[in-house]
């Protein structure tokens, strides 16, 4: 078998493998074969340093066994990760799309917000999305300082300006967050902006 032709999964799985038998041949005082041992130095060029050493030290601790002959690292993922994952909260379906607010962890992600009032300039509907936006922070507990970023996507890039008013009359300096605008060809008829944003729980 040709290492190189190997996958990152199938290599991880194939590194677990030798290092059960490493550890097997450590406890019961026998010798790794050469082979064994080539596949290992294999494994650690093409994976990385970091990389294998996770996924050596991750396999040995759940055999219960030492990781023999690897240097614990600090990068190292906790076993019993996957048993403490943070729970996933969906909030308010949206005609069998999607959901307005999803919370995982720490974050609060929001579907993309558009105004209610398609008929206000960009000034307006840049207002109307950001009332939406605090209106949603409210529902799960917070407030606007705890935007940490928004993608704002715009049908038309001269009217930037326009937005900029409006954004910096909603945050406070010292709680504006990391944001990104891009311009599109169309959002729909009569939208000018659409809005995506996470805020911190």
């Amino acid at each position: 078998m040709y290492v190189g032709s190997l996958g990152v999964a199938q290599m991880m799985m194939l590194s677990g493998m030798v290092v059960a038998a490493e550890a097997f041949a450590a406890t019961n005082q026998l010798e790794v074969s050469e082979i064994a041992r080539q596949v290992v130095a294999a494994l650690r060029e093409r994976l990385g340093r970091i990389a294998f050493v996770t996924c050596l030290t991750e396999f040995a601790r759940d055999l219960h066994q030492p990781c023999v002959g690897v240097e614990r690292s600090p990068m190292a993922v906790p076993s019993g990760r996957r048993h403490h994952m943070p729970e996933i909260v969906r909030s308010e379906p949206y005609a069998g799309l999607m959901h307005l607010a999803v919370a995982h962890g720490d974050k609060v992600h929001l579907a993309g917000i558009v105004a209610d009032d398609l008929s206000a300039d960009m000034e307006g509907q840049t207002r109307d999305v950001l009332r939406q936006l605090d209106e949603f922070a409210q529902a799960q507990g917070l407030d606007r300082t705890r935007v940490l970023s928004a993608t704002i996507y715009i049908t038309d890039m001269a009217e930037k300006p326009a937005m900029n008013r409006a954004w910096q009359a909603f945050f406070d300096p010292a709680h504006l967050p990391a944001r990104a605008t891009i311009g599109v060809a169309d959002l729909g008829p009569g939208v000018r902006l659409e809005m995506v944003a996470v805020l911190g729980r």
